[in-house]
């Protein structure tokens, strides 16, 4: 177990908070962890810093209530923060991402807990900003902190989640990622066995052709999806009720065409499904 960390579980309700905790408890003591539900997004960035210069241990790892985090993860991610800690603001790796088909960097941030003194005078600008710790990484970058970021594999992100949760997700993607378009295919294939994919058509095309181009209201969001799925009710998720194995989370990882070592660094033997299929549509591949 690691005792050197406090670790900060942010959460919107999710239907894996707790697959989320559970998995984190598998390499921390349970008094280390804390879950919080803060709006707007930036106040849960600003709770996850107090909370760890409050508990004061040497690391302060944040990680959302909709990432799966592979076996060992904690562990290799503080060992390599370990290796890049000087100066270090975050140390992040990468994820799969249910929606994209593949890998992309995001996922668990673990923070020098020391170094988040420094970030507490950007507080007030980040308030309003819609991607906070993005804009942390800019401003603590100029002031010479560094934020290292590692092609190893920590967690797969959006799977087993809520329809309400999909749909408002993929509605902000239509908005801000119009290029996710090129993954419609993608979708649509997967949405032959899977109905998340087709919540998240839904989602993404509402958002992709909205008059209204800000973010709407979340909770009006939900209760959108509700009205989607009213005659549709034997779809309807309950809560997570299903243990989530290892066996699982590698067996959700190779169907993705990616391989990891055990330090989970990313071998990819080739292009992901989502890629082929993506590759056959727009260059006539067979």
């Amino acid at each position: 177990m690691i005792n050197d960390i406090t670790v900060v579980i942010r959460s919107a309700n999710e239907r894996t908070i707790s697959a989320c905790k559970n998995l984190v408890l598998n390499e921390v003591n349970e008094e280390n962890v804390f879950i919080i539900e803060e709006k707007p997004f930036s106040e849960a960035v600003i709770k996850t810093f107090d909370i760890g210069l409050k508990q004061g241990k040497k690391w302060t790892l944040a990680i959302d209530a909709d990432l799966i985090i592979v076996p060992n993860a904690i562990t290799q991610m503080v060992n390599r923060a370990s290796i890049n800690s000087t100066n270090l603001y975050v140390y992040q790796g990468y994820i799969i991402d249910k929606f994209r088909g593949g890998t992309k960097s995001g996922g668990p941030h673990l923070y020098l807990t020391e170094n988040l003194k420094n970030a507490k005078k950007y507080y007030k600008e980040i308030k309003n900003e819609v991607r906070p710790e993005s804009f942390l990484y800019s401003k603590m970058k100029k002031d010479g902190f560094n934020f290292v970021e590692e092609s190893r594999l920590f967690a797969l992100h959006d799977f087993f989640q809520f329809y309400e949760d999909i749909y408002r997700k993929a509605f902000f993607h239509g908005i801000k990622h119009f290029k996710w378009s090129s993954l419609f295919v993608y979708w649509l294939e997967r949405g032959k066995l899977d109905y998340d994919f087709r919540i998240f058509i839904k989602g993404f095309i509402d958002g992709y052709y909205s008059d209204n181009k800000s973010y709407p209201d979340i909770d009006d969001l939900k209760a959108k999806t509700k009205e989607i799925l009213k005659n549709n009710l034997k779809v309807i998720k309950g809560e997570f009720s299903g243990s989530i194995t290892p066996e699982k989370i590698y067996n959700i990882v190779a169907s993705h065409d990616v391989s990891i070592n055990n330090e989970l660094m990313i071998i990819k033997k080739k292009p992901s499904f989502a890629n082929r299929i993506k590759n056959r549509i727009l260059f006539f591949k067979k």
